[in-house]
């Protein structure tokens, strides 16, 4: 399972908490999800970032009350809301599609949740304003949800949900129907909001830079389990599984030996000699180093700390902003991602030293 960081920040009581929540769907007998542990901060930006299959709709939708959990037990500020009707949880959805009303207009599908619960129209009126200024829809009051376009009605379908002033607001990949422009400008778009309105969002996604950009902690899963939490920059710089190295960003994984040397601890693969930035325990492992971690360095120059190597290019890949350099360093192949310079030319067969600092090589748990 895995552990918080230990500088994780102070603790606080979770908004929602499972607590070995499984589930598995009769038409697979596969199981979707679990058992998982995880507890989820008030006020916090939190993703649940994986691929397709890896379970993370299937927890969303167990938070939202959509699904029954096979096992273990669903907590919402406090609360066993397991068996608690969706309605009856201080929580809303955001899905893909909108789902706003088509024959409403945006006032009128903002004013429906709290008309539903009988709030006085007054009120309704004065939230109502207040969520379209929040959103920037001010002007688009009495237009019909075909007359906005997918970032404005996305916009919508967030003030809707905030309106009713939930504990959680739940995202199911809200912007996955959005061109890449519309996508980045949501991104903001959301993250502002969450600051503004401090409510615990819970944002469900497949797409790397979304949950990065974004979070303030997020879970990684794979194959129903969570194989890492953490900050952006705790996930991204120290993965703790090989899936997690190699979905999020890109990474050299590296079979090794670690073994204690006369500097310390490193990893020893081949004739190549990788030194650790901390303990490590002896034995066959793998080992971890992003691409864009390896820089090529000039012949005499002295590492801070780690290892200079002789390498070979294998192969050359402009990127434009980057070039990607698949290297041949003493029997070890890498890659390297390094950025393009107008001036700065490479070839296949070309020696080069390159320069692995002791931080960047990750030993892995599995």
């Amino acid at each position: 399972m895995p552990t918080e960081p230990a500088d994780a920040g102070p603790a606080t009581a979770p908004i929602v908490s499972l607590r070995r929540v499984s589930k598995t769907y009769d038409q697979s007998r596969v199981r979707a999800l679990g058992p998982v542990d995880i507890d989820i901060r008030s006020g916090e930006f939190f993703s649940v970032l994986g691929p397709s299959g890896s379970g993370k709709t299937t927890m969303l939708r167990l938070i939202a009350g959509f699904e029954v959990p096979d096992s273990g037990q669903v907590f919402i500020d406090g609360a066993d809301v397991t068996w608690t009707r969706p309605y009856h949880r201080d929580v809303n959805t955001v899905f893909q599609n909108y789902a706003l009303f088509p024959h409403m207009t945006v006032a009128a599908n903002l004013a429906y949740p709290l008309r539903m619960r009988g709030t006085e129209a007054g009120e309704i009126a004065r939230r109502s304003a207040d969520l379209i200024e929040l959103v920037d829809m001010q002007g688009y009051e009495q237009r019909l949800p075909h007359q906005l376009s997918g970032g404005q009605r996305q916009r919508v379908a967030l003030a809707r949900a905030l309106i009713g002033r939930p504990k959680v607001v739940l995202l199911d990949e809200p912007l996955g129907a959005l061109d890449l422009r519309l996508r980045q400008q949501m991104q903001s778009v959301l993250k502002r909001l969450q600051r503004e309105v401090e409510i615990t969002f819970i944002y469900v996604t497949h797409d790397q830079g979304e949950a990065l950009s974004m979070s303030d902690r997020l879970a990684v899963m794979h194959a129903g389990a969570i194989d890492q939490i953490g900050t952006p920059e705790d996930v991204y710089y120290r993965p703790e599984t090989r899936f997690v190295a190699a979905f999020i960003g890109r990474s050299n994984l590296v079979a090794c030996r670690i073994e204690r040397g006369a500097g310390g601890w490193q990893a020893r693969a081949g004739d190549v000699r990788l030194a650790l930035g901390g303990e490590a325990a002896p034995g066959e492992a793998t080992v971890a180093i992003r691409w864009e971690a390896i820089e090529l360095v000039e012949d005499g120059s002295v590492p801070e700390a780690g290892v200079h190597l002789p390498a070979t290019i294998d192969s050359v890949v402009f990127h434009g902003d980057t070039i990607e350099l698949g290297l041949a360093a003493q029997g070890v192949t890498l890659t390297a991602l390094v950025q393009a310079k107008r001036r700065l030319r490479f070839a296949p067969g070309q020696p080069v030293t390159v320069g692995i600092a002791s931080d960047d090589v990750v030993v892995l748990r599995d």
